[in-house]
């Protein structure tokens, strides 16, 4: 894990004009994100990873996966401003860059969504969640930051009091475990 500035740092890298920017919303933390993402009309692309199950009745509590196409950029428009302006007032969004086609995201991520209990039960996994994100490389191992960062190359959460953005790159996974 380290400090940067900016979602665009990674921009500046040799890999970097081939990703772009996605962001995994906790949808439950905003009443208006529905209307908003709507309102962003072609900007952005999203899916409700909630959605065609059997929470679907409730897809808007749950996370959404949303693509800005031309965040090499950076993100203009009302929605790009709205989002990282209430993300670094109270942490709801985990930043990702990925040149993986939205649709395997998608599905990949949808897959994660829940774990199995050791009684059987199914359990929202919440790892969308900045606070969850922040925890997790000191209670999975490796290989399960891993499977989570696969098709991720850098994945970021704001930290207020810092005033700055965690980046976890695919290249830093087991380094803190070293």
């Amino acid at each position: 894990m380290r400090r940067v500035g900016s979602l665009f740092w990674r921009l500046s890298e040799p890999s970097g004009p081939s990703s772009r920017l996605l962001a995994l919303i906790d949808g439950a933390r905003y009443l208006t994100l529905n209307k908003r993402l709507e309102e962003a009309g072609d900007s952005i692309r999203f899916h409700w990873l909630l959605s065609a199950g059997a929470l679907d009745e409730i897809r808007h509590a749950g996370p959404v996966l949303v693509e800005f196409p031309d965040s090499k950029s950076g993100l203009h428009g009302a929605f790009g401003n709205w989002l990282i302006t209430r993300d670094q007032q109270a942490p709801m969004v985990s930043w990702l860059w990925s040149d993986q086609p939205f649709d395997i995201l998608r599905d990949y991520h949808q897959g994660l969504l829940f774990s199995q209990m050791p009684d059987g039960r199914r359990a929202l996994f919440r790892y969308y969640s900045p606070e969850v994100r922040r925890a997790l490389d000191k209670v999975i191992s490796p290989s399960q930051i891993q499977h989570l960062m696969r098709h991720v190359q850098d994945w970021l959460v704001w930290q207020p009091l810092q005033g700055c953005y965690l980046s976890y790159g695919v290249e830093q996974v087991g380094e803190q475990h070293v």
